[in-house]
């Protein structure tokens, strides 16, 4: 099986870095090193635009990071431009199409319906579904023909629930594809309780007393992603006494978050019981979590859509203490490995609901945050319990490090691979008839710019088939190799060298019609003639004839 993914660049191919630091994005990348590596994936065909095809050296260190050494020289990864999606799809190899997010659903089925000549299984990951900007493409997706084994594999079952709600409001009562729950691989690995000396070390690093009862909050900072930490701060000020601390680390959403908060612990009075980290690299943060008695995310904006932190905090042996809210329900259970504190919404979103066409993300995240109200007291309550029963503390990390194993990228990923050769195999199934008459409605999907019709009235003439094309001294030159082309590599996609020689070699004895060249191209089943000899006409390698373009 043969994996294909669509991407705008390389960021998702390299480490993360600065605010790529967050568990979507680490889940995505883990996936498609996963792909590139697993015995049980033929290849990985990563499709770029043009522009960053010809950047070779990103392109190489690309390579480099998602292959392991082992696998490297076999095969395994391929990268090409967008517009050779149907040169390389022409196999008739069964595949997956993977997306990253429904926002990509209409423009990812558009291609395969519009140019794959074998079976192709749709399958889309999802991170945040709550934004403006994929509703257009969910409409489009579920107005288009069924494809039962398409699918959108939802990474909680709340957000499993929540796309339902949104398809029945789009006028969907069944969907026309699978929901898929799969939870996001985490590198639980990575993760496990610290032995005494560590829990030591970490404490006095950050000058923590050995006896403190800790309390950390490791995600996002910053009310524009995860969570606004005011609440919790002032909770934390309500219950904790001397020898309690909390712990702040993350990147921040906003370039001024953490000043905000540490005016907030100023004014709280427990800024000298607080440590503030900011970001650190993802294989720091399992040290970071050392330092804790127990682990707090109070989220209460759509930014989560499973609540990573939480289990990577399980994996440390660190109860959970969460809002209860989203996909946070996914792993905590309450007094078996954590808390939850309930949450209230209120309903005054209309005005942020019906600017979201304009309002960026991040701030319409904060703004819908101040809508889901934590309860207060409880957080207080639980707080407290956390913070001064060790033995309570001691049976919820039990329960903790036992759910963490669940989540492992091992046990994930043999659920991925089985529900996609599932999908490839009810799409080897499927009928050439029925993949033709989605070829055919593949525009209402996405609608294609149809250049052949919009731009001929901006010239002089469009030129005929009639028209006559003959080799210049230039392409006599050329072909005698006495010198070399000058070409944007980007063009090299759709005038490639095999037809230019070819071109050259029609007309090198001889004028020939626009017709005849065309023609003489056609075995070439991906050339589009005209777009050759219009490259090789404005470089002065071929030319219409004298006779034409003086009358």
């Amino acid at each position: 099986m043969r994996i294909s993914i669509v991407l705008a660049d390389c960021t998702y191919l390299n480490p993360p870095t600065g605010e790529n630091l967050h568990g979507a994005f680490l889940g995505t990348t883990r996936f498609l090193r996963w792909a590139a590596n697993s015995p049980e994936i033929e290849a990985l065909e990563v499709f770029l635009p043009p522009d960053v095809m010809s950047e070779h050296e990103i392109i190489q260190k690309s390579a480099l990071h998602l292959l392991d050494p082992e696998s490297r020289g076999k095969g395994k990864l391929s990268f090409y431009p967008f517009h050779s999606i149907a040169d390389v799809w022409a196999d008739g190899i069964p595949r997956v199409l993977r997306s990253l997010d429904p926002m990509f659903m209409a423009r990812d089925r558009y291609l395969r319906d519009a140019f794959a000549q074998g079976p192709i299984a749709h399958s889309v990951d999802t991170h945040v579904i709550s934004t403006q900007n994929l509703w257009q493409s969910v409409k489009s997706v579920l107005a288009a023909s069924p494809v039962p084994y398409d699918s959108i594999q939802c990474i909680s079952q709340s957000m499993k629930e929540f796309l339902l709600r949104v398809f029945a409001e789009l006028g969907c009562s069944e969907p026309p594809f699978r929901l898929d729950v799969i939870q996001r691989p985490i590198d639980v690995s990575r993760f496990r309780p610290p032995i005494d000396h560590e829990r030591w070390e970490s404490r006095s690093r950050m000058g923590i007393p050995q006896n403190a009862n800790v309390a950390i909050y490791h995600s996002r900072v910053g009310p524009h992603s995860k969570a606004d930490i005011i609440p919790f701060i002032q909770a934390f000020a309500a219950c904790s006494g001397p020898n309690d601390w909390l712990v702040i680390g993350g990147p921040q959403s906003t370039e001024t978050a953490y000043d905000k908060i540490a005016e907030w612990l100023r004014d709280a009075k427990i800024d000298d019981r607080c440590r503030l980290l900011g970001p650190c690299p993802p294989e720091e943060v399992p040290k970071r979590m050392w330092v804790a008695d127990f682990f707090v995310l109070p989220c209460d904006n759509p930014t989560e859509g499973l609540g990573i932190a939480p289990i990577e905090a399980m994996a440390c042996g660190l109860p959970a203490l969460v809002s209860d809210w989203d996909g946070m329900r996914e792993a905590v259970r309450e007094g078996v490995n954590g808390m939850f504190i309930p949450t209230h919404w209120f309903p005054g979103s209309s005005r942020i609901g019906a600017f979201s066409p304009v309002t960026g993300f991040g701030i319409e995240s904060m703004l819908l945050a101040q809508c889901i109200v934590l309860d207060q007291a409880v957080l207080i309550e639980k707080l407290d319990q956390l913070l001064h029963d060790s033995d309570l503390r001691k049976r919820l990390s039990e329960g903790a490090l036992e759910t963490s194993k669940a989540f492992t990228s091992t046990h994930i990923n043999n659920r991925i691979l089985e529900t996609l050769r599932t999908q490839v195999a009810e799409a080897k199934l499927e009928s050439e008839a029925v993949r033709e008459a989605r070829r055919q409605q593949a525009g209402q999907l996405m609608m294609p710019t149809d250049f052949e019709r919009l731009l001929p009235p901006l010239g002089s003439r469009t030129v005929q088939d009639s028209d006559m094309i003959e080799l210049t001294e230039t392409g006599n030159l050329l072909l005698s190799g006495k010198m070399e082309m000058a070409v944007y590599e980007e063009v090299s996609m759709l005038a490639r060298p095999q037809d230019i020689i070819e071109v050259l070699s029609i007309v090198r004895h001889g004028p020939k019609s626009v017709r005849q060249i065309i023609e003489a191209l056609q075995p070439r089943k991906f050339t589009d003639g005209y777009y050759v000899l219009a490259f090789l006409t404005k470089r002065n390698i071929v030319r219409l004839t004298e006779n034409l373009k003086n009358g």
